[in-house]
């Protein structure tokens, strides 16, 4: 397979499993046991905390720039790969901050899936050509 149709599918995979991801978070939480349900229930309801406030105004910005990076890569952009690792590293370590968590085993799944698949992303944009102009073509044009 060219590298990147590869990297395209990955991103469309990637992309489709964070959404089936959040789509399971919203509908799923009735099958959750009573008592976590409970949990959820509670943590829905009480006000944020200022911390969590400005956390979630930092993960604005963060959201931005992966959508663009993901677009930036399956247009083939050379500097979105660039883009999309640093979210990725900025993302892990904030994702400590955000507490408990709990999850039913579909969205965990699809979370684990769209972890995989952004590491499959990175390998490609890094270390596969994919996102190399051909030699002697035309600037704008880039084969599948």
């Amino acid at each position: 397979m060219h590298p990147r149709l590869a990297l395209r599918i990955a991103l469309i995979a990637e992309f489709l499993c964070v959404i089936v991801s959040i789509a399971f978070s919203f509908t799923l939480q009735d099958a959750l046991p009573p008592l976590l349900a409970e949990w959820l229930a509670q943590e829905d309801a009480r006000d944020p905390t200022a911390d969590e406030v400005l956390l979630g105004f930092v993960f604005v910005p963060i959201l931005v720039g992966y959508l663009v990076a993901m677009v930036g890569l399956f247009l083939l952009q050379p500097w979105a790969r660039w883009v999309y690792l640093g979210i990725t590293v900025v993302v892990i370590p904030l994702s400590l901050l955000l507490g408990p968590t709990v999850q039913h085993a579909l969205e965990a799944t699809a979370d684990g899936l769209a972890t995989t698949l952004g590491g499959i992303v990175i390998g490609i944009a890094f270390f596969s050509g994919a996102l190399e102009r051909p030699p002697g073509g035309p600037e704008g044009e880039l084969p599948w």
